[in-house]
């Protein structure tokens, strides 16, 4: 065809537009002027259309109880989050959404209070997911979960802190045997509560521990025992991560992937080098900060992505994984050029 030719060639393959961009982009636009569309346009859009809406109302901190009234039927999936998001808000979602909704965030709603999460976890009893990260949910929240939703596979109640402890911990437990995630990094639960989380969902394969330090290493070890599912450990600022923890993961957890083990200063370099070579599908390990790390000799067919920034005493390290593709050791001031350059030969 030439380039001056208006025809259109038959056989150029069709113009793909991406569709959901551009439905963001419109969604962010009309966001500000919803309070001009009579509830009963919106309720009639379609839900790709509310849910975009919903989410740019959100995102603009604009979000209201009407809004999410008449936005959210229907939704399967529904993200409330932020300072901006009002108790009232919660509460019209749970009459409007009811047994449709299967993913609930609630991430950083710090204006949430347990009654509105009491009304939300009774209106949803089919919800699979749950984020609550940050938002001030107590064990009285989690109490309401436990007893509400049974579908429950993944639970997120990070960094609530004190307000999270075993009483929670065990009633979600209880009441959600189906969990194969769960996080309460940050929170105040004990070995108690742990144990009783581990034995009451054998499923689990991810778990958030991260500063969570009224857990004991013997209770540690007793948990991960009845994790055999376990595929990533989030233990971040855990001080009891030894060797005799990571000889309970090599164990008990041979599926684990992913291990996060940065500012546990109990990490050794033999803890490093069992936890590396004794767990055959580990992928990614992160020891960012962990004091404790001086020469470790790091043996892996599998491992992929390895972080040791931060160790300011790692000195000689030895690195023979063939497999390996990501090495972070940024601020590893024990470090010199020679004993890169030699742990460098022994990576592809």
């Amino acid at each position: 065809m030439n380039e001056d030719d208006g025809d259109e060639d038959p056989t150029a393959p069709p113009v793909q537009l991406n569709a959901r961009p551009l439905l963001e982009l419109a969604a962010a636009e009309l966001c500000h002027s919803l309070h001009d569309v009579s509830e009963r346009r919106l309720r009639t859009l379609g839900k790709s259309a509310r849910g975009a809406l919903l989410a740019a109302t959100v995102a603009a901190k604009t979000v209201d109880a009407a809004r999410v009234r008449c936005l959210c039927p229907g939704l399967e999936a529904v993200a409330l989050v932020g300072a901006g998001v009002s108790e009232g808000c919660v509460v019209a979602l749970a009459r409007e959404c009811g047994s449709q909704l299967r993913s609930l965030s609630l991430d950083g709603a710090v204006a949430v209070r347990d009654s509105g999460m009491a009304a939300a976890a009774q209106a949803f009893p089919n919800l699979t997911r749950l984020s609550l990260e940050n938002c001030r949910v107590t064990d009285r929240g989690l109490c309401a979960v436990g007893a509400s939703c049974a579908a429950l596979c993944e639970l997120n109640a990070a960094w609530n802190g004190a307000n999270i402890s075993d009483l929670g911990v065990c009633a979600v437990a209880a009441g959600c045997p189906r969990l194969t995630l769960v996080d309460v990094s940050g929170s105040s639960v004990s070995d108690r509560g742990l144990s009783i989380l581990a034995a009451g969902c054998p499923g689990l394969r991810r778990i958030g521990l991260r500063q969570c330090e009224r857990v004991s290493e013997a209770g540690l070890r007793a948990a991960l025992g009845a994790c055999a599912q376990l595929e990533s450990a989030e233990l971040c600022v855990c001080p009891t991560v030894g060797e005799l923890t990571v000889a309970q993961l090599v164990i008990g957890c041979v599926r684990l992937r992913a291990v996060d083990a940065s500012m546990c200063h109990s990490l050794s370099d033999g803890a490093l080098a069992l936890l590396v070579a004794g767990l055959p599908a580990l992928h990614r390990v992160d020891a960012f900060g962990a004091a404790g790390l001086r020469a470790p000799t790091v043996t892996s067919a599998s491992l992929a992505e390895l972080s040791l920034s931060g160790c300011r005493a790692l000195a000689e390290p030895t690195f023979k994984c063939q497999g390996l593709r990501t090495l972070q050791l940024r601020n590893c001031r024990a470090l010199t050029d020679e004993s890169v350059e030699r742990l460098l030969s022994g990576c592809p």
